[in-house]
């Protein structure tokens, strides 16, 4: 008798045990599918990597930045950490925005400023931009950057491109108005 009762715990636990390894298996199976699957919606949803609609997605994010937690970051930083953040941001924006411009969905140019400092014309002419762009998508691809020499950078859209030729010859105009 005592050697059935022995038999049969033995056969109870055994088959306990082996329903925990098989409901472990079906556990670690059912996570990797899930994993799996996420992986799949991730990459089938949304623009692919490199093509142009990508290329504005990381554009807008990266000169957008990351909000509270980046202003925190910037203000209470460490030095170097807070350079190398800042190089690295600055490096992504150019990349994207020089895969926009080569992609046609962008335009560049550089206009020579004779009369002021470039970046009191990219102020002024950011200033009427803000203006004539209401409610516009050109305004969140417009940039404006004043080079050291007497320059200024103009990356936008095509289509506003000829505008803001014509508010930047505007704006380069003497001190005194001449």
């Amino acid at each position: 008798m005592r050697k059935r009762t022995v038999i049969a715990v033995i056969a109870v636990v055994a088959i306990g045990v082996a329903a925990f390894l098989v409901s472990q298996v079906i556990a670690v199976i059912a996570v990797v599918t899930m994993g799996v699957a996420a992986f799949l919606v991730s990459q089938l949803s949304g623009p692919k990597r490199e093509t142009l609609e990508w290329h504005k997605r990381k554009y807008f994010s990266a000169r957008n930045g990351g909000g509270r937690l980046e202003d925190l970051f910037v203000v209470h930083g460490p030095d170097a950490l807070v350079q190398r953040y800042w190089r690295r941001k600055l490096n992504r924006i150019d990349f994207h925005r020089e895969a926009l411009v080569d992609g046609g969905v962008l335009e560049q140019q550089i206009f020579v400023i004779s009369h002021r400092q470039p970046r009191r014309v990219a102020r002024e002419v950011w200033s009427i931009l803000l203006d004539v762009f209401t409610n516009d998508n050109k305004l969140g691809f417009t940039e404006l950057r004043p080079t050291d020499t007497n320059a200024l950078t103009v990356t936008a859209p095509a289509e506003a491109m000829q505008k803001l030729e014509e508010l930047v010859r505007q704006a380069d105009v003497p001190e005194d108005g001449k």
